[in-house]
């Protein structure tokens, strides 16, 4: 038999929520931890609504590439893996999803890839260039490059100072994602 949605405060079971916030009542922060009838996280009746919800979804999965993943394979029912005691981990947060304000000629839900401003770079090749002239970094047979080190990013003239660090990112705000249970 299917649950029926609880409504709580103006929230159902299963939405979701960011918030700077470290914890919030009634709310689950989707960090990896686990929700079950016993051996998980967060244990008890409590949780059981959430778990059926989850158990539900496509998304369930038993590897750690998606949002919600079950401790083994899914059974016959929702209510068969709570008896076998199963978790769900929730971890909508770290699997790399990021969320952005739908903007013109996007459709909600649709997916957008990554991208890095627009730039050169200035490569330290170990040639001396004659005054006034360009430094090429092209070997003498003409197409192959030679090898060098990018030594600093310039811009481009139209996309601005790039910006550097350790890791490609968009730009962004740290914030928690909880689900509600």
């Amino acid at each position: 038999m299917a649950r029926a949605l609880v409504k709580t405060v103006g929230f159902e079971v299963g939405e979701l929520k960011t918030s700077s916030a470290s914890s919030l009542s009634g709310w689950i922060v989707c960090d990896g931890k686990s929700i079950g009838k016993t051996g998980a996280d967060f244990n008890g009746d409590d949780y059981r609504s959430l778990y059926d919800l989850l158990w539900s979804m496509d998304g369930l999965s038993t590897t750690a590439t998606e949002p919600f993943v079950i401790s083994s394979a899914k059974g016959a029912s929702a209510q068969a893996d709570w008896d076998a005691n199963k978790t769900i981990a929730v971890d909508f947060a770290t699997n790399g999803y990021f969320i952005r304000q739908k903007k013109s000629g996007r459709d909600l839900g649709s997916n957008e890839d990554d991208a890095i401003q627009g730039h050169h770079h200035n490569i330290d090749a170990g040639l001396t260039a004659a005054s006034g002239s360009a430094r090429q970094c092209v070997s003498n047979s003409g197409n192959s490059p030679v090898p060098g080190t990018a030594v600093d990013l310039i811009t481009d003239g139209v996309n601005g100072t790039p910006r550097t660090a350790s890791e490609t990112r968009s730009k962004n705000v740290a914030l928690n994602y909880f689900i509600k249970y």
